[in-house]
């Protein structure tokens, strides 16, 4: 994880209960929102899985939610000056599964308009996609469970044929034989070299031979997962039809886990060359899906670009021949530890949605002004627009910055600095004769330091992906019972410190223009 990143969990874990109540606040909010329904032959889901047994044993909190209708992720900002937040993304994607979401649930949710088309002559791919250790193969065994309750073993000639493709190599898991890749006369993918074709006749073949190809497929143990996924797994489930011969597929890929760039900084030669491959087969996968979803005639496909997508070229290129239906499932691991990871999976998903307006092309926009940059009058003019006249800076300054309460060489904080750091009871106790919500004219002054961004939406897409930053909420002053006389004499012995050493300054600075003033006399004496 780079230093960004791990800088700001460090940060934010210190902050840990007020991250949580302000998570918990916008929860709030986000469940009131009305979903959508899509009938695209492209569907996105999110799945969030569980807190595992480390993740219990360590300091943490949950950044990633889901509801059911949205998708909300949680990264802690900070500012130089002002305190921290929360940047949230937010998307409504076509299925948004918190961790709570069991696997029979998950399947029929997500994957449940596909029984009713598994015999249409046509083509259904299910992919897993996400970071190692994000429960991306626990989803994908789950999702073949329940589909293998949904073949049609009676009418139909079931076979099944499992590849992993491991960089720019492709293998049979079942002969475990290399197989070649090329391309015919009329432009489709070709396997030459043995491909095994597995005959199942029910429920307990079809998930025997899929586990076997699981167990079958190249691992390696990493800081999140011991049997971290390091190939593309594809299996496809054909369906022949026994009396009209009519051919029909299923298959479900498993791709290989995702990395970030600061990931393999600990990683030998092959392991770099090997992370690399994956990130390019996954970023062609991606531009492949994101053209089909075009509305553009013109719209090119580069199905050729990896030794994935050319042999998913069925499935990414529509056909009216062999209709296609893809389901798209991205998993997130809940934890600050893991939110760099979640961020990049989130944006992967959401790319997917996005039509022509590509989201790497999407750009920001600042709706706010920070109030550092004012000067003093304008400073002034907001805070008597916003409380319908009633309260000014110097009601709530008043003799605060006085250079006299500072001791010689102490930071004099400017007006938008102090009256920002001042705690709602002084600016209670200062503004109480004003006839104006005094907690909500702060409220708003402090939530124009957090710089809360749009975006563009998108024309082909609603609702947009949507970006905000909130401030924190505050923790909640707790008043302590003091002795009125005691806090006035307190008050005094500091003022009377603060004049003596603005006083014994003073007869410094004079003693030494004196002693400066002498020694040019006698100097100019002496000439």
């Amino acid at each position: 994880m780079n230093s960004k990143f791990s800088n700001s969990i460090e940060r934010s874990l210190k902050s840990k209960e007020r991250f949580e109540e302000t998570i918990a606040a916008h929860n709030a909010q986000l469940s009131e929102i009305k979903g959508r329904q899509t009938q695209s032959n492209i569907r996105v889901n999110i799945r969030i899985r569980p807190l595992n047994a480390k993740e219990l044993e360590v300091v943490q909190f949950k950044t990633a939610y889901g509801f059911g209708h949205t998708t909300a992720l949680y990264l802690p900002v900070f500012q130089v000056v002002t305190d921290e937040g929360l940047e949230v993304h937010a998307f409504q994607f076509d299925g948004n599964h918190g961790q709570h979401v069991d696997q029979v649930t998950l399947f029929h949710s997500s994957c449940g308009h596909l029984i009713n088309t598994l015999t249409d002559d046509g083509i259904s791919a299910i992919f897993a996609y996400g970071q190692t250790g994000s429960g991306k193969t626990f989803t994908m065994s789950g999702i073949a469970a329940q589909l293998a309750d949904y073949l049609p073993y009676d009418t139909h000639t079931i076979s099944i044929t499992i590849l992993e493709v491991y960089g720019d190599i492709v293998r049979d898991l079942d002969s475990n034989k290399l197989l070649k890749v090329v391309i015919d006369s009329e432009g489709d993918p070709k396997l030459i070299g043995g491909q095994t074709f597995i005959s199942v006749n029910n429920k307990e073949d079809c998930l025997q031979a899929i586990e076997k190809g699981f167990e079958s497929r190249k691992t390696v143990a990493t800081n999140k997962n011991d049997t971290s996924s390091r190939s593309h797994f594809i299996c496809n489930i054909s369906m022949v039809d026994k009396t009209s011969g009519l051919v029909s597929d299923v298959r479900l890929i498993d791709l290989a886990g995702s990395e970030r760039v600061n990931d393999t900084k600990h990683h030998d030669s092959e392991r770099i060359k090997e992370s690399a491959l994956i990130n390019s087969s996954l970023m062609a996968l991606k531009e492949c899906i994101r053209a089909r979803s075009s509305k553009s005639d013109k719209t090119r496909i580069p199905f050729r670009s990896s030794k994935l997508t050319t042999l998913l070229k069925d499935v990414l290129i529509p056909s009216e021949k062999r209709p296609s239906n893809l389901v798209m499932m991205a998993t997130l691991a809940p934890t600050i530890h893991d939110v760099s990871h979640s961020l990049d999976t989130f944006r992967y998903a959401a790319a997917l949605k996005y039509q022509d307006d590509p989201l790497d092309k999407i750009k920001f926009k600042t709706a706010t002004t920070s109030p550092m940059a004012w000067s003093q009058a304008k400073l002034d003019t907001w805070l008597l627009s916003h409380s319908n006249q009633q309260i000014n800076l110097d009601m709530i300054v008043q003799d605060d910055l006085n250079p006299l309460n500072f001791f010689p060489g102490e930071f004099k904080p400017p007006p938008w600095k102090h009256i920002y750091d001042m705690p709602e009871s002084k600016w209670n106790e200062r503004c109480a004769k004003a006839e104006y919500d005094v907690a909500l004219l702060r409220t708003q002054y402090r939530t124009l330091f957090v710089q809360k961004r749009s975006v563009v939406k998108s024309i082909n897409l609603e609702p947009s992906y949507d970006i905000q930053v909130l401030p924190l909420l505050e923790t909640k002053e707790v008043g302590e019972v003091r002795d009125p006389k005691a806090v006035e004499a307190e008050k005094l012995a500091i003022k009377s410190a603060k004049e003596k050493a603005v006083k014994d300054r003073q007869a410094k600075v004079m003693a030494k223009l004196l002693a400066k003033g002498a020694a040019a006399r006698n100097q100019y004496v002496g000439k």
